[in-house]
């Protein structure tokens, strides 16, 4: 039996006795059918007839073909048997075995094109198109993929595949762009949807640029501001529009920041500005430091502490706004984030938070070490019978320059003697001035110029200079026999330039005192002569003429306890009964 004899030959089926007949009873031979032509197959799937198929493609086909051969052999079996009863063949039975016979022959027909497409498709332009992009699917049959969703790894190879043949094929582009050279874009002029563009929006998000095209985009956008027009539209927009919650929620934590970061800042310049220098503290005056050293020292604790604990506050509240965040991401990917990772999201204030949290983060895990030398250094010694001497010790360095102590001790003995000198120049004109008085004929004797007024002011100047030298003196004492030779000679030059300077200082201040006495007596019988004169002129009836320079010498009358111009002895002789005509 011939199934299909156009371009394929002859297709030998294998005869089968029936089991209990003999070879005789068989038909001789076998009447041949008319053969009919086969039609051209057409693929119901595009993916069978691929010149590009698979090893399991073929096994399915041949698997197929070899089921549809032993169905073909069934009816061929059962033909014999209703020839040997010699009933007449119905009509569906042939049906039947026309089908079956031309499945078979399809099936067979589509294997062979599996290995070569030009037999399945014997006309040239049917092999071009096995050879091109697919082949047109069996009429009224769906696709095997209809209504299926494809894969998004087979997405992205289709997209990928695209993008490569765009880009290296410049025949394809070429094609494209002459055939929309000169068409108007059916987009154009029209305004995007509230939609669409939310959809664009997700689709860009956490997308992020290379370098270079976030290069090119900041030259683009360099030196550019919006035009009046544009920025009188944006204004208009904003006016009156009131701020939402999360907006008034970021200003409020910029201000907190803002705050936090100018405390922070005002601690740390007063830490520096209250660093612990190698001259003594201004305390008691003495060599251990007195109570300045300590409160200097508590001071500086406290401001360091301050400083510490508001940045680590900052810090502690930063990181309980970005905890929800970081235990979703650990949930998730099972670790902790990067910088990476919160740059991948694309989410301005997380990033900015997250920049801000790992800053102060290695600012404190830096910072810390200095924290607790500066606190070190701050914390007084423990009481012991040595720590002057220990704190003295510190402070010597023979190398360096005269530390601010000699320096405060020297301007201290400078101005004592300056205002020594100043006071007792004036107790000297003091005591030598004549106390004038018009009610009174003569000068009192306690008015009477001191002759030892001089004699006093150089005495208190000599004990001045004798003080200073003690003070040095016992300095050199307490000197520690471990320190330098060099600063026990220096300390020797010291006091002795300080006597020297002293002894010199004394004669100065003496040498005055005797000018200032000497010019004093001069004024004083000068006075007297005149207050003589002018008692001789009044007992005579005529005025007293007072020249210019005379009043000018002459000073204002004083109230001296005891005198007559004294209101309490004034007092006392009125109630005596004594008659004071200065008190009239």
């Amino acid at each position: 039996m011939q199934i299909c004899s156009q371009g394929r030959g002859s297709l030998p089926v294998k005869s089968q006795s029936t089991p209990g007949a003999s070879r005789s009873q068989l038909p001789a031979a076998r009447p041949k059918r008319e053969a009919k032509p086969c039609v051209p197959f057409r693929a119901a799937s595009t993916s069978v007839a691929w010149a590009t198929a698979s090893p399991d493609a073929i096994e399915v086909l041949s698997s197929t073909s070899t089921s549809l051969a032993d169905v073909a052999e069934e009816l061929l079996r059962r033909e014999r048997e209703r020839q040997q009863h010699g009933s007449s063949p119905s009509s569906s039975a042939e049906r039947l075995q026309e089908q079956l016979a031309l499945q078979l022959d399809r099936a067979l027909l589509a294997r062979d094109g599996i290995r070569n497409p030009t037999l399945a498709f014997p006309g040239s332009q049917q092999a071009e198109a096995a050879q091109s992009h697919g082949i047109p699917r069996l009429q009224g049959r769906s696709p095997w993929n209809k209504g299926k969703k494809m894969s998004e790894a087979t997405r992205q190879k289709i997209s990928s595949a695209q993008k490569r043949r765009w880009s290296e094929s410049q025949g394809l582009r070429a094609a494209v762009v002459s055939k929309l050279k000169g068409k108007v874009p059916w987009n154009k002029g029209k305004k995007l949807s509230l939609e669409t563009r939310v959809r664009m929006s997700l689709a860009k998000q956490g997308r992020t640029y290379s370098r270079t095209t976030r290069r090119s985009m900041s030259r683009a956008h360099l030196s550019l501001s919006h035009s009046p027009e544009a920025a009188a539209k944006i204004s208009s927009a904003q006016l009156g529009v009131p701020k939402t919650q999360a907006h008034k929620d970021a200003i409020a934590a910029s201000q907190r920041r803002r705050a936090a970061a100018a405390s922070i800042l005002q601690a740390v310049e007063s830490v520096h500005s209250q660093q612990p220098a190698s001259a003594p503290a201004a305390g008691t005056g003495k060599l251990g430091g007195g109570g300045g050293a300590s409160g200097s020292g508590r001071q500086l604790q406290s401001t360091v502490l301050g400083s510490y604990k508001a940045e680590l506050r900052e810090f502690r509240a930063l990181q309980q706004e970005l905890e929800p965040w970081v235990a979703a991401f650990k949930e998730q990917h099972a670790r902790k984030p990067m910088l990476a990772d919160v740059h991948a999201t694309r989410i301005p204030w997380l990033v900015n938070k997250y920049k801000q949290y790992v800053l102060m983060r290695e600012r404190l895990l830096n910072d810390t070490q200095k924290l607790r030398s500066k606190l070190q250094k701050s914390i007084p010694e423990p009481n012991n019978p040595d720590r002057k001497i220990r704190a003295f010790q510190a402070r010597m360095n023979a190398n360096s320059s005269g530390g601010a102590s000699s320096k405060d001790a020297a301007a201290r003995m400078s101005s004592a003697l300056e205002y020594k000198r100043s006071t007792m120049a004036a107790s000297a004109s003091a005591a030598v001035d004549p106390q004038a008085s018009t009610g009174s004929s003569a000068l009192s004797a306690d008015q009477a110029p001191d002759p030892t007024a001089a004699s006093a002011g150089a005495s208190a100047a000599q004990e001045d200079v004798s003080s200073a030298a003690e003070d040095l003196s016992e300095k050199l004492s307490r000197l520690p026999s471990s320190a330098p030779p060099r600063v026990a000679s220096a300390m020797s030059a010291a006091m002795q330039y300080r006597k020297d300077k002293a002894a010199k200082t004394a004669a100065q201040a003496r040498a005055a005192a005797a000018a200032a006495a000497a010019s004093a007596s001069s004024r004083a019988s000068e006075s007297s002569r005149s207050l003589a004169e002018s008692d001789g002129g009044q007992a005579g009836g005529l005025p007293a003429k007072t020249t210019p320079a005379a009043a000018r010498r002459s000073p204002e009358p004083r109230a001296e306890p005891g005198s007559s111009l004294d209101p309490a002895s004034a007092l006392a002789s009125a109630a005596s009964g004594e008659c004071i005509e200065g008190l009239a």
